[in-house]
């Protein structure tokens, strides 16, 4: 077999290779996919219109994650921590993530803090959320934009 013959073939079992992988993809075929906490951002998170969590389960659901505020929904009761990385690498200092929060009884957390902070930095940060209730904990991560 000459060397077009070798590319054409080396193209072809490529190309087939491709379409068995993408076909029997769980995030394709839907199954076995999961939702994540992360925002909306780059094909990365939850579905927009998926239901608060139900007060049995422990699940995190990011419905803001902003450069200044970060709003979740998660069993009411549940604690709730997190902290926020700058795009710098530097972490936020702001009172709301020194402290736990209490998810109000309509399951819902809210951080909120200035973001006339020095040395941010431009690009993205990360927001870490944890939350325990009745000996379970739950974490989840999301991203937000400083420009």
């Amino acid at each position: 077999m000459d060397l077009r013959g070798r590319q054409a073939s080396f193209g072809l079992l490529s190309f087939l290779l491709a379409v068995t992988v993408a076909a029997c993809s769980p995030a394709l075929s839907g199954e076995g996919s999961t939702p994540s906490s992360e925002p909306p951002r780059g094909g990365h998170g939850a579905a927009p219109g998926v239901g608060s969590p139900s007060p049995t389960e422990l699940a995190i659901k990011v419905t803001m994650s902003g450069y200044g505020t970060l709003i979740i929904e998660t069993s009411p009761g549940a604690t709730c921590r997190a902290k926020a990385e700058l795009p710098s690498g530097n972490t936020v200092l702001a009172s709301d993530f020194l402290t736990d929060q209490k998810v109000d009884s309509a399951g819902r957390a809210t951080w909120r803090y200035s973001t006339q902070i020095a040395g941010a930095g431009a690009g993205y940060g990360r927001y870490f959320i944890d939350c325990a209730r009745d000996g379970r904990n739950v974490d989840a991560t999301a991203e937000f934009a400083v420009r």
